[in-house]
């Protein structure tokens, strides 16, 4: 299900739908991180899913960083709750993603992307 959100954040033609999936992302990275230190039956289930899948909410943060960056149609306001609910789910999955995107910017094509950048970003 949560792939099919991933599919629909980054193929959607339709504005509701990008919505939906954006808000439906925000949940499920709300739930990660009020559920980060619980022992409930829920949270150690979904815990053995991520451990099954462990690059889940690292391809999300990255799915999301992409379209906030590359893609000038994108309602930064719509990206910015599910990519926060996520940062806080999981950070390391933020510092990783920015590390990949400074690491791969081709010098001379672009302004280069750096890490203080990702920083101001946070703080906005």
């Amino acid at each position: 299900m949560l792939g099919t959100l991933q599919r629909g954040l980054a193929n959607a033609l339709q504005h509701k739908i990008l919505i939906q999936c954006a808000k439906a992302i925000d949940y499920f990275g709300s739930f990660l991180f009020r559920h980060k230190h619980r022992s409930t039956p829920i949270a150690i289930k979904m815990r053995q899913h991520l451990q099954q899948v462990p690059s889940l909410v690292t391809e999300m943060v990255a799915l999301l960083v992409k379209q906030i960056l590359t893609d000038e149609h994108t309602d930064v306001g719509i990206m910015s709750h599910p990519l926060l609910s996520l940062i806080l789910a999981d950070g390391a999955a933020f510092e990783t993603v920015c590390s990949s995107f400074v690491s791969r910017q081709r010098p001379g094509v672009h302004p280069p992307i750096h890490t203080e950048a990702f920083a101001l970003f946070l703080e906005s």
